[in-house]
C-alpha cells in the first residue's frame, strides 16, 4: 500500500496507472470484486475485498487489525477513479472489516 500513500497521505497521482491495467472503458468498475493482499509493514499479511456492485469495501486481518487508514485510502482511491473515469462523483463507499 506505499503506493496509495506516502509517509500516511493519500495522493491519486501515485496510483491512477492502477485501473488502466483493466481493459474495459469503465476501469475498475467493469469488474464485480477486486481482491487485494496487503503485506503490513513485512510483518503479516491482512487482504482487502471491494464489491463494486454492493459499493462496500471489506478488510480481513488475522491480527485483528481495524485497517481504517488502508480503507480510507481505499474508499478515496475508488471515489477518485470513478470521477476520473466518469467525470461525477461517485456514491458513498460503506467500508466494513473482519477481523
Amino acid at each position: 500500500m506505499d503506493d496509495i500513500q506516502k509517509r500516511g497521505i493519500y495522493d491519486y497521482n501515485r496510483v491512477r496507472r492502477w485501473g488502466k491495467k483493466v481493459n474495459d472503458e469503465k476501469g475498475l468498475f467493469s469488474l464485480k470484486i477486486l481482491i487485494i493482499p496487503l503485506n503490513i509493514s513485512n510483518i503479516h499479511w491482512a487482504l482487502t475485498s471491494i464489491n463494486f456492485d454492493k459499493k462496500q469495501i471489506f478488510y480481513y486481518d488475522p491480527l485483528n487489525g481495524d485497517g481504517r487508514e488502508i480503507r480510507k485510502n481505499l474508499s478515496k482511491y475508488i471515489e477518485d477513479e470513478y470521477l476520473s473515469i466518469n467525470g461525477e462523483i461517485l456514491s458513498t463507499i460503506e467500508e466494513k472489516w473482519d477481523s
